[in-house]
């Protein structure tokens, strides 16, 4: 079947035409639409920039008929009315109606305006309400300064305000030279023969000097909303609703910009309109810090294609009728990691390398029988920092080789992954890793998995950075000694210790540290927690033995953990 051609039609409208068909209903916005976000200050600025003459930008319709609207294709009506958070600072998160319309009353939706034509629209005739904490909202209108010495003109480059346009909720307590906005939709205004004597009514507050300033705002306002057209627009005729959707996406990388968990939320709303509540559920709990993009990453990953990024109706049905299996999941996840004794909130700025475990889980009853090569995983992915870049590449062929092996995380699966088999190469390079995050990373899983609890311990040098500052021991040449100055800060010279014993330690040398503890049994037990080899010389000028043998300590220790 070819596709129908895409039609344009280019139109003008009044700003007066277009909030009476908003009210009447006449228009309508995709379900994908994101929520209302605009805040009060925006509202006055749009306001002043029509006044000022100012093009608002063009508006994108898309029109609407039985050829590209189902019984499953959503909308959602506009909004009207809305409660603006304490201090003007934001709308707030007010749900839209979804709902099916018939294309013989209904048959534009817009793409690309909502902000502007919402905000039109609760200035004009619906009903904007400010929050001030407990109790009920005050009603805030929309006010314009007729007295010119009263306008207060901003000087700020590209965000000034010519006219004195301003909210209010001292609604008992405006100027007579305050005119309500929405007055201007009177009879007596719109009509051009009553207008000018209507207009000099109103403006009898004004003192006599400055009439003619007050005259000319209203007569200024009346022509923007009833006699010029400024609403400017393309209406897309013959456009199905995918193709609707992306160019919603790219008409929204301007302005305020949409991020892919709003677009996500905004297509989910069509399928699942209950699912921002659960999402919120469930980052509520022991998943806090992980944010909607992880639910999502992850829906992709069990339901459709990993390498998209935005979700589509096959995986927005998926994730719904699923949800409760999902779920499970995720709290099998937690458990699973407890196994190696990490909790799930060590991965909060790490997820991706969870997902690969979520869908064995997911897909693998017999799951619990693999933790060996599940810890494998785990570990070779973040100590060789495998999703450092192209992650979703990388997903996609982890999935791939998982449904090869019959759902299960194998070590063949492992080594056929260049990036995930384990070599001499690799445990060198970790090894030679400077103090930072994989240090950190590889320290706390190699303490953990010997059961030493590290919540309260940081990442520091078991040799003092401080000591290869000072001048070198005697019997050390130069050449080492220059050697060691680049070893301090590497993985054979760090270590986890206790915040408290390490603000003691400080720069106290390592030999002088560990005499000063004061039973045998405590030194020994300072050995090793720290997985410090045993007879050996602590003392500086011995630094090049020391670390040699800590490193293969540390490289047996860590070739275990990464070994099936």
């Amino acid at each position: 079947m070819i596709e129908e051609k895409k039609q344009l039609n280019y139109g003008e409208s009044t700003i007066y035409e277009i909030v009476k068909q908003i009210e009447e209903d006449r228009f309508v916005m995709p379900a994908f639409q994101r929520q209302y976000v605009w805040n009060m200050e925006q509202i006055e600025k749009l306001w002043d920039s029509i006044l000022s003459n100012f093009p608002i930008s063009t508006f994108l319709f898309w029109h609407l008929d039985n050829n590209n609207t189902t019984n499953e294709t959503f909308f959602c009506t506009f909004m009207k009315k809305m409660l603006f958070k304490n201090s003007k600072k934001q709308p707030a998160d007010e749900s839209y109606n979804i709902q099916t319309i018939d294309t013989s009353i209904v048959d534009t939706a817009i793409l690309d305006g909502q902000q502007r034509l919402t905000s039109l629209y609760l200035s004009l005739i619906g009903e904007t309400n400010l929050s001030k904490g407990r109790g009920i909202p005050y009603p805030s209108k929309l006010y314009i300064e007729l007295d010119e010495r009263k306008v207060e003109t901003e000087e700020d480059g590209v965000n000034c305000k010519t006219f004195g346009i301003e909210f209010t909720d001292k609604l008992s307590m405006i100027s007579p030279t305050k005119f309500e906005i929405r007055k201007i939709l009177k009879e007596k205004f719109q009509d051009k023969e009553t207008r000018q004597t209507a207009i000099q009514k109103e403006i009898q507050s004004v003192p006599e000097p400055r009439r003619k300033y007050a005259e000319r705002v209203l007569n200024l306002l009346c022509t923007k909303i009833f006699d010029d057209k400024i609403i400017r627009y393309t209406e897309i005729f013959n456009m199905q609703h995918d193709d609707a959707l992306e160019m919603f996406v790219r008409f929204n990388n301007g302005g305020i910009p949409l991020k892919k968990s709003e677009i996500t939320m905004a297509i989910l709303n069509v399928y699942w309109s209950n699912a921002r509540t659960e999402f919120g559920h469930l980052l509520d709990g022991c998943y806090k810090n992980f944010g909607i993009d992880f639910i999502i990453r992850t829906a992709l990953m069990l339901y459709g294609d990993v390498l998209k990024s935005c979700i589509d109706r096959i995986v927005a049905s998926e994730l719904r009728d699923n949800w409760s299996k999902f779920c499970k999941n995720l709290q099998n996840l937690t458990d699973v990691l407890k196994h190696f004794n990490l909790s799930v909130l060590d991965f909060s700025d790490r997820w991706n390398v969870l997902l690969p475990i979520i869908y064995e889980i997911d897909k693998n009853p017999d799951y619990m029988d693999n933790l060996d090569g599940i810890r494998c995983y785990l570990y070779r992915a973040l100590f060789f920092t495998y999703f450092q870049n192209g992650t979703t590449t990388k997903l996609a062929k982890l999935r791939d080789a998982i449904n090869e092996y019959n759902f299960s995380i194998e070590e063949d699966l492992l080594d056929q992954i260049n990036e995930l088999k384990l070599n001499d190469q690799k445990l060198e390079d970790i090894l030679n890793t400077e103090k930072g995050k994989l240090t950190k990373t590889v320290l706390s899983i190699l303490y953990v998995s010997r059961n030493i609890e590290i919540g309260n311990s940081e990442q520091d040098h078991i040799h003092p950075r401080v000591c290869f500052d000072k001048n070198k021991p005697i019997g050390v040449s130069d050449e080492e000694w220059r050697d060691w100055h680049k070893k301090r800060d590497k993985l054979p010279n760090l270590q986890y210790i206790s915040k408290l014993s390490n603000a003691y330690k400080n720069d106290i040398p390592l030999y002088n540290y560990y005499n000063s503890i004061p039973s045998e049994i405590e030194r020994k037990a300072f050995l090793d927690t720290g997985l410090i080899p045993q007879n050996i010389s602590l003392e500086v000028k011995d630094f090049g033995k020391f670390y040699e043998e800590r490193k293969n300590l540390l490289k047996e220790k860590i070739r275990e953990l990464l070994s099936f």
